[in-house]
């Protein structure tokens, strides 16, 4: 059930806002979406790399502390539904409590700079 409430949600998500991703791709441009995904993905990236060789973490904590730095608990459920483990969630914890505050802080912080 759980998984179909996410699957629902973000269908309603993406079905609300798809007539509009096209104009506002035209309107932004390609460098928008291409920055959107590098600002996604170099984070991942670096935390991987930092923590893989750097601190030398097991790899199902490592990946279970990067879902919890995105805040994507749909992404922990499939690490640990494919580790048949719950000890991906075991690096999870500190990371999404420390991803949700500063998501909430700095989401407050870049609307007042656009003002």
């Amino acid at each position: 059930m759980g998984t179909l409430g996410l699957c629902v949600f973000v269908t309603v998500v993406g079905l609300n806002a798809g007539p509009s991703f096209v104009p506002g791709l035209r309107e932004a441009g390609w460098p928008l979406l291409l920055w959107g995904a590098a600002v996604t993905t170099l984070p991942l990236l670096a935390g991987f790399l930092y923590g893989h060789f750097v601190q030398r973490l097991h790899l199902p904590i490592l990946l279970g502390a990067l879902t919890g730095a995105q805040t994507t608990t749909a992404a922990l459920g499939a690490l640990t539904e494919r580790a048949r483990s719950q000890i991906p969630a075991l690096g999870t914890t500190v990371p999404y409590a420390l991803g949700n505050v500063l998501l909430t802080m700095w989401g407050s912080v870049i609307v007042l700079l656009r003002r």
